[in-house]
């Protein structure tokens, strides 16, 4: 069956080249799945460019015929763009076809052609498993260290990874592919560490240190802005939980100094605070905070999306640390409750998840004598709100006619429903619980 499938690949390659004399890109993803077109963008900095698209047939074959002087460098194959499915593929003045099962992209590539894209792939199958293989006699020491045959076994890990880089290095020469494998390396401790806590101050350390910013290879490719989004975000959120800490803003500091000041930082910084940016959740609005006071309000407005701007400002209104837009309640408002805490619910009577999540926050808190709870529900003018809030006794609450276009679910910035607000006695927001389960462990309540 696998060679049927080679004949069919080679087969359309043939006649692809036959028919067009310049360089192609062709290939098949087997298998073809829902996928029925291809596109293929250019990596301009930290943005993609649309250069082309082409049909995937029944057999999950596609090809694009490469004018005359097409750019070398970095492109990207997007094969589903509602799941942002896509291949980073080389272009060095060579013909590219490859066989790739879409699920599985890194373990299944293989290219018929291109220097560049087999030396890079075959490259990165085998140094993921050769750190991988190191991280597991690093585990071992954490149990054991003083145990002189598991430092041995690392020490020959070490040798064999600085062989295996060396190798690869030596055999790139002259290829664009040679900037990603240098920079790829990591750059692991002589020894190994003894405990999880030092492990991650060494990645901290070092988790960026061979990554040539000045490479334009590099510059014009997707690999500098994922290191980052993975340093800033993923590396930072897995020390955080480790020392049971917040997420550190410093590190972003530490990330965007590496770069020189040009259009190219300011595309990373656009970057990064657009990843931070989640309308439905509060996990990163510390750095989202950071990357927005600090760097992303100096960028030049011809390189900020108005539109976005003000999405962020709407979100960063009413993240924890600032005070809480105030609501008006019949006579009163949420600025004259007295209470060391308050809580602000929104919710909607037409929403199925809310009738069921808001019961058990009552009954979680109904015994509560040191905080209030306003409830305020977004409607619609069918609801049957006034048949529902009798449900809730001794809650302040408030109908918010409009949905999304009520006054208060934009001044909150509530994209969805329910999403809670604690806030203390100043009305000073002290914490976004995103689910049930945080509000109960927020409180020390089990779910009854």
């Amino acid at each position: 069956m696998k060679n049927t499938v080679y004949i069919s690949l080679l087969a359309f390659i043939f006649s692809f080249s036959t028919v067009f004399a310049q360089h192609s890109i062709t290939g098949q993803l087997k298998p073809k799945g829902d996928n029925t077109t291809m596109l293929l963008y250019k990596t301009e900095g930290a943005f993609q460019y649309y250069k082309a698209s082409t049909n995937i047939d029944e057999e999950g074959l596609f090809g694009f015929a490469l004018p005359e002087g097409f750019e070398t460098g970095s492109y990207r194959l997007v094969y589903n763009t509602q799941e942002n499915l896509y291949i980073n593929i080389i272009y060095n003045n060579e013909d590219i076809s490859l066989l790739v099962d879409p699920n599985d992209v890194v373990n299944s590539i293989y290219f018929f052609d291109s220097k560049e894209n087999t030396l890079f792939f075959d490259y990165i199958k085998q140094i993921n498993v050769q750190y991988t293989q190191l991280d597991s006699i690093q585990k071992l020491y954490y149990d054991d260290n003083k145990n002189n045959k598991i430092l041995k076994a690392y020490s020959n890990k070490i040798n064999e990874i600085e062989a295996f880089q060396t190798y690869f290095e030596t055999k790139a020469e002259a290829t664009i592919a040679l900037s990603f494998i240098k920079s790829f390396a990591k750059q692991n401790p002589e020894f190994p560490l003894k405990t999880k806590s030092e492990y991650y101050t060494h990645l901290q350390k070092t988790y960026l240190e061979n990554i040539d910013f000045k490479d334009k290879n590099l510059i014009n490719s997707a690999f500098i802005i994922d290191r980052l989004i993975e340093y800033c975000f993923d590396l930072n959120e897995a020390i955080a939980k480790k020392n049971n800490a917040d997420l550190d803003v410093s590190m972003i500091d530490y990330a965007l100094d590496k770069l020189e000041t040009s259009k190219f930082k300011n595309e990373i910084i656009y970057s990064l605070t657009s990843s931070a940016f989640d309308p439905y959740s509060s996990q990163y609005d510390k750095l989202l905070n950071h990357l927005y006071d600090k760097y992303y309000i100096s960028l030049p407005e011809t390189e900020k999306n108005k539109e976005f701007t003000e999405m962020l400002i709407s979100k960063l209104n009413v993240i924890v640390g600032k005070k809480a837009p105030n609501i008006i309640i019949g006579e009163s408002s949420l600025y004259k409750i007295k209470a060391k805490q308050t809580i602000v619910i929104f919710w909607s009577t037409t929403c199925s998840h809310c009738l069921k999540e808001i019961p058990k926050v009552y009954e979680m808190l109904k015994d509560r004598t040191d905080l209030k709870v306003v409830l305020v529900g977004l409607e619609e003018s069918y609801s049957d709100w006034e048949q529902v809030i009798p449900k809730f006794p001794n809650w302040q609450h408030l109908r918010a006619n409009g949905k999304w276009d009520n006054e208060y679910a934009k001044a909150y910035n509530i994209k969805s429903t329910p999403v809670y607000f604690v806030l203390d006695e100043n009305k000073i927001i002290s914490n976004k619980p995103n689910k049930l389960k945080d509000l109960e462990l927020l409180f020390n309540i089990e779910e009854k």
